[in-house]
Order: structure tokens, then C-alpha cells, then sequence
């Protein structure tokens, strides 16, 4: 595939004797690198980069005209201050935050700068997330409207995407999307049904420690939090796609053990996006994930995990699942 042949990093062939010079090693070396480093895929890759990060700054300072209001998420995250960052208790309106209350101390962190360095270096995280999901594809993956809302709304949907593909590798990743939108971490099923139990337990792990010293820290806001996530959850929400959650996520379920019996890494940022809690145009940008995933499945999934190798399982060793 051509995308795959643009986006696989080249390999230098060895020396051709022993006896080749240290100068002559070197010298090849340097050459190749340099080669690599000027190729048409490092000049596309630049260019996206450039052209996401001025994109989604212009976007940020509303020199870029659009329908919805720059940032209209990205403020909720800017005003969830302590001690109480829940101030509005119902989805789906403006400047609201339904995050854990361990992601509300941690933007407790930030969350004091001026609105406009804010939100520009939010955009500037948006526009990272982008190139280094869609690498030299990042100028083209911008046509794919929901990115484009996602890049005006400034939600975690990116973020999300980021998480996902960082976590077939490393599993902790996934504590960002179970202290976040909760329901997309369906995806950790994916160590589950492969019998991957060490991955399983440091996904779940991770979260349950940030969480725990967080509940300690702040008591009052779990509970105040868990209360709004219950009465949430049997309203209906103005302007999300009108699918009910219970059969939505049951399909995200099926999705991932499907994609996990087969090794079909991009199932799961496509389960995830499906079991969220309410989904709008922009949560669509999740997809983007199944980019790597499906480009470069090996570079996600360690070597044991892979078909061909074995996985011990308890007292006997078994054969890994297949990856596609």
C-alpha cells in the first residue's frame, strides 16, 4: 500500500565485508540520513505540521470565520476551577465539565493562565495530536469535517485518539479515557478477551490509583460527580445523535471482542468513539486513530503479542491471537 510504503521508516543495508572502513560506515550513514531526512514524505510531514499548528491557532483566535464559537468546549476545561468545578449540572450546555474530579486538579494546574494563552496552546496540543496521528496525511485527514469541528470546539476527542493508539503499547494510557468520558474505555476489553491480563490489570490499575488519590484528596466532589453522571444519564440531550447509549454500547462490546479475536487494532478507537456517552458531530475525530493503527499495526503491539510467538497463560504457553 502506498501509504504504508511513505510511512514505514527505511532500512539501511549493512556493510558489504568486514572489511569495510570506519570512514566508508560512517560516511554511508550520514548520506542515508540525509536522504531520508530531505525525502518527499519529510517535506509532506513539515508542511502538514505547519500548516495543522497555523490552522488550528488561526481557529483558536477566531481569525478563522465559522458557524460555532471558537472553543465553546475548550472553556469548560478552562473554568473548571476548584473547589467546585461542576458548576452546571447539565449535559450539553455551554462551559459545562463532566470530567472525574482527578482530571479537574489536574487542570487546576493550567487552568489559571489568561483564556487566550489557553486556549491557543490547546489548539497547539489539537494540531500535534493531528500530525502525529496522520503524519504526512495530517493537511489531507482536515477535509474530514468532524476534525474541522473538532479543531472549532476544542473537546478531548483528539486527546482521546492519542490515548487509544498509545495504549495497545502502553495499556496506563487508558486511565485518560476512563477519568474522562469513562464509557470509551470498552476498549480495554481488547486485554481481556486476548488474555492479555497484565496489560488489563495496569489499565484498570492506573486509573483505579489516580482515582483513589484523587477520591482522597476530594471526597465531596466524587460523590457530587457520580451524582450528576446519574442524573445525566437518564435525560435526553439536546443535539447528539439520537441512539440510545444501552444498544450503542453493546455494539462497541461486540466490536471490540470481534476486533480482539481477529487482531483488528482500528476496532477499538471505532468501539470507543461508539460507547461514548452522547455522541455530536465532532466525536466522529476519534476515528483518525485507526490511522496508525491500521498503517502500522506491528509498531503498536509488542512482539509476544503478536501471531507466531507464544504468550504464557497461567502454567502452559499458547499462541498469540493474530494482528491485522
Amino acid at each position: 500500500m502506498l501509504a504504508d510504503r511513505l510511512l514505514r521508516p527505511r532500512l539501511l543495508a549493512p556493510p558489504d565485508g568486514l572489511g569495510a572502513s570506519i570512514r566508508r560506515v560512517r560516511a554511508g550513514a550520514i548520506a542515508a540520513h540525509w536522504r531520508g531526512r530531505w525525502s518527499p514524505t519529510w517535506y509532506v510531514s513539515v508542511t502538514s505540521m505547519g500548516a495543522a499548528g497555523i490552522l488550528a491557532v488561526l481557529i483558536a483566535y477566531g481569525a478563522v470565520p465559522a458557524a460555532i464559537p471558537s472553543g465553546y468546549d475548550t472553556i469548560a476545561y478552562w473554568t473548571a476551577r476548584l473547589p467546585n468545578p461542576y458548576g452546571d449540572p447539565l449535559y450539553g450546555h455551554a462551559q459545562t465539565f463532566f470530567y472525574s474530579p482527578a482530571i479537574a486538579q489536574i487542570l487546576a494546574l493550567v487552568n489559571w493562565i489568561p483564556w487566550p494563552v489557553f486556549l491557543a496552546g490547546w489548539a497547539a496540543l489539537m494540531a500535534a495530536s493531528i500530525v502525529w496521528l496522520a503524519r504526512g496525511w495530517a493537511v489531507l485527514v482536515l477535509l474530514f469535517v468532524p476534525l474541522t469541528i473538532e479543531l472549532l470546539m476544542g473537546n478531548i476527542n483528539l486527546f482521546l485518539a492519542v490515548a487509544v493508539v498509545l495504549g495497545f503499547r502502553w495499556p496506563a494510557a487508558w486511565a485518560f479515557v476512563i477519568l474522562t468520558k469513562v464509557t470509551p474505555g470498552v476498549g480495554v476489553l481488547w486485554f481481556v478477551v486476548r488474555r492479555e491480563w497484565r496489560s488489563a490489570a495496569i489499565a484498570t490499575g492506573v486509573a483505579a490509583v489516580i482515582g483513589l488519590g484523587s477520591a482522597a484528596l476530594a471526597p465531596d466532589l466524587w460523590r457530587q460527580w457520580i451524582g450528576i453522571l446519574a442524573d445525566n444519564s437518564i435525560r435526553a440531550i439536546p443535539g447528539e445523535l439520537a441512539i440510545p447509549f444501552a444498544p450503542r454500547f453493546a455494539l462497541s462490546v461486540a466490536l471490540v471482542v470481534y476486533g480482539a479475536r481477529t487482531g483488528r487494532l482500528a476496532s477499538v478507537p471505532v468501539a470507543a468513539m461508539i460507547a461514548a456517552p452522547a455522541i455530536w458531530e465532532h466525536s466522529f475525530a476519534m476515528l483518525i486513530a485507526a490511522l496508525p493503527l491500521m498503517m502500522r499495526p506491528e509498531a503498536w503491539v509488542p512482539t509476544a503479542q503478536r501471531a507466531g510467538s507464544t504468550v504464557q497463560s497461567g502454567e502452559s504457553a499458547r499462541p498469540a491471537m493474530p494482528i491485522e
